[in-house]
């Protein structure tokens, strides 16, 4: 396989895979018969909401980065090295399709699906808080990595409560991943 062809090959895996797990949260909603009305119609307000959260989301990692606390540092580290190794040198437009597969796929199952599943037994703040540990939990890159996850799924889950829209969250969480990898792509160069 060339080059180009694993290049390929590697972006319709990793949007496929994102996608893959939307199609499981949409499948859990089915069976177990999860209230799915905070998913349509898209909400133009709660896509905007997303969008300004997305980026103050962004503005903490920004902040969290010059921190001088060692587990963060290295946890910098390694995801720099993560990110430059999948991401460096691909064109814009792949990093903003796969940032939004992953923002779809992902709050289509923690905060489509498994939030609202939580809520409708326990209360929504038991499903913010259900959602974003499992969110955490499902980011295991280290403890700090799925820490600040498990945050910024609550951030995402009130998102959702706040607005009413699966979409607020859907809009933040791409917009989150696409500042953080445009940004950690950049600063992953050069790449040894």
């Amino acid at each position: 396989m060339t080059e180009r062809g694993r290049d390929w090959a590697l972006l319709i895996s990793l949007i496929g895979f994102e996608l893959a797990i939307g199609a499981v949260g949409l499948l859990l909603a089915w069976v177990l018969s999860v209230p799915v009305d905070t998913w349509w119609p898209v909400d133009m307000a709660a896509l905007g909401v997303g969008i300004l959260a997305g980026a103050m989301m962004f503005g903490v990692l920004l902040v969290l980065l010059r921190l001088p606390f060692e587990p963060a540092v290295r946890l910098v580290e390694l995801v720099r090295r993560l990110v430059g190794a999948l991401f460096r040198g691909r064109p814009v437009l792949d990093l903003l399709v796969i940032s939004a597969a992953a923002g779809l796929g992902e709050e289509l199952l923690f905060r489509g699906f498994l939030q609202q599943w939580v809520a409708t037994h326990w209360g929504n703040v038991a499903g913010i808080g259900v959602a974003a540990v499992l969110f955490g939990i499902a980011h295991p890159i280290s403890a700090l990595y799925a820490l600040v996850a498990c945050l910024f799924g609550a951030v995402l889950g009130s998102l959702v409560v706040a607005t009413g829209s699966l979409w607020a969250a859907v809009s933040a969480h791409a917009v989150y991943d696409f500042l953080a990898i445009m940004y950690l792509v950049r600063r992953s160069e050069p790449f040894e």
